[in-house]
């Protein structure tokens, strides 16, 4: 499985650094669904990100042989046709 991790760069108190959350985990099926040709690339939103941060894509980069990041400057516009999928990864308790 890849996993892939939110990359913006957050200030803190002690500088700048990636922020590094688990956005998702793709199985070896859609990493390469993603490097097809003309595949539509994901769009993940980070919730620990700054608000215009939080919406990022990836895409396959042939050149590298990798996923190439991009914050994306504006909310996708999310249509009814879209499909999603989620998971819930904790329940807070107390």
């Amino acid at each position: 499985m890849k996993l892939i991790k939110c990359e913006n760069v957050i200030l803190t108190e002690e500088g700048q650094r990636k922020c590094g959350r688990i956005l998702a985990a793709l199985t070896d099926l859609q990493v390469e669904i993603l490097r097809a040709e003309d595949v539509e690339s994901p769009i993940f939103r980070c919730p620990k990100c700054p608000k215009e941060q939080r919406w990022v894509t990836i895409k396959f980069n042939k050149e590298t042989d990798g996923f190439d990041f991009k914050v994306l400057d504006k909310s996708p516009e999310l249509t009814d046709t879209m499909q999603f999928s989620g998971r819930e990864i904790c329940v807070q308790v107390g």
